[in-house]
């Protein structure tokens, strides 16, 4: 492993050298780090992210380190368990933040997961690596009829990623990682079908825009319009309103999906209002 990595730190690989990789500045983070604007990356760099990356099974265990493993667990549990992959997690998140690059307003990625998470929001700052790729196929390979494919888009102007393409023993899977940096949810594929669709007919469906809409909604934001037309907009999330409040069970898998992570946000909206961080007429 370490015999690969030098050569790749030598030489590269699809055109990219590990030694002509140089740290950006990130203002205070590069001295809460130590690391210097422009130094290499180096040898412990490449092993943490090729580790990472390439080992399936052991990519598993790191992540179970990152996260509880129940709602009930002790903090200090995890803390003790994270503290065994404390360098590596270093090492991982300084290749993100200072050797990679800045996310453009344009670019998407997508990430599949084998099951259908609900979300309380649909703008995320991931601490944990998350592994997305530029290629849609390839994310659908990760996931079947149970699961779905996240459309991803930087949250703000200071998302950054590493291509780890060149660094990857699968370089077709187009692979970019993410770790210190925040995402927004543009797109939801449920079986093989996005719900970010505009149009006359039964092909449109504007869920996810209606789901990011609700959130500004509730965060005191003003709704912008890059989803497309706001009537439309707000025609499905009236439609989601209506499921969630009749618990209507005849509904295709996707749509009651889709009405769960409604009602995600909703929690979410209440317990704003319990903190009295958001407050409602409720008269």
């Amino acid at each position: 492993l370490y015999a690969e990595c030098y050569r790749l730190f030598r030489h590269g690989s699809k055109g990219v050298k590990g030694l002509k990789l140089r740290s950006n500045q990130i203002g205070d983070l590069n001295i809460k780090f130590n690391v210097q604007r422009g130094s290499r990356i180096t040898i412990n760099h490449l092993i943490s992210l090729k580790v990472y990356t390439d080992y399936s099974d052991v990519q598993r265990e790191f992540k179970r380190h990152c996260r509880k493993q129940h709602s009930a667990e002790a903090m200090y549990s995890l803390i003790d368990r994270n503290a065994e992959i404390a360098h590596w997690c270093r090492y991982i998140k300084e290749s993100c933040m200072f050797y990679g690059k800045l996310m453009k307003k344009k670019v998407v990625v997508y990430t599949g997961l084998n099951r259908k998470l609900l979300f309380d929001s649909m703008k995320h700052h991931f601490e944990c690596p998350l592994s997305a790729t530029k290629n849609l196929t390839v994310a659908q390979k990760f996931c079947d009829d149970s699961g779905v494919v996240l459309t991803l888009k930087a949250a703000n102007n200071k998302t950054r990623f590493f291509d780890i393409a060149w660094l990857s023993r699968f370089p077709e899977e187009e692979e970019v990682l993410f770790m210190g940096s925040s995402l927004k949810i543009c797109d939801i594929y449920v079986q093989g079908q996005s719900f970010d669709r505009s149009g006359p007919g039964p092909s449109s469906d504007r869920s996810v825009p209606a789901l990011f809409a609700f959130e500004q909604v509730i965060d005191g934001q003003f709704i912008d319009n890059t989803g497309g037309s706001f009537e439309t907009i707000q025609e499905r999330l009236l439609a989601l309103m209506d499921s969630a409040l009749s618990h209507d069970a005849i509904q295709s898998s996707a749509h009651a999906y889709f009405t769960s992570l409604f009602q995600q946000l909703v929690k979410k909206m209440q317990r704003q209002h319990k903190q009295k961080k958001l407050f409602l007429n409720l008269k």
